[in-house]
């Protein structure tokens, strides 16, 4: 594990395959995804949309991404996935500042529920 600042930025598409390794490895823990390893890691790497896809990445460590697409009914729907290991580290965080309006992030407001 890379140590050092958590940086992120709109996914490229060389972050294809690492972001794909993150998501089946949080599907194999099986909580808190909708999706059951095992993961065909080259068919997710070739079908994730990178528009609305940010990243979080120490170094060349991608550590976690998250998604964002407007639902049928006009909603944001979010999806992420941390790296097991830096999880409680502020990752998930700072990928949220990614896709909240500055409006939101400087109000101080929470605007997204999961459940």
């Amino acid at each position: 594990m890379t140590e050092g600042a958590v940086q992120v930025r709109p996914a490229r598409d060389e972050d294809r395959l690492p972001m794909a390794d993150v998501f089946a490895a949080v599907a194999e823990e099986r909580d808190g995804i909708a999706t059951e390893p095992p993961v065909d890691v080259e068919a997710r790497a070739a079908s994730w949309t990178l528009d609305g896809t940010f990243v979080a990445l120490v170094g060349t460590e991608l550590l976690g991404s998250v998604h964002v697409r407007v639902s049928r009914h006009g909603f944001g729907e979010i999806g992420m996935a941390v790296s097991r290991e830096w999880r409680g580290r502020g990752v998930g965080s700072a990928l949220m500042v990614a896709i909240t309006p500055p409006s939101q992030v400087s109000a101080g407001a929470t605007f997204v529920h999961g459940g």
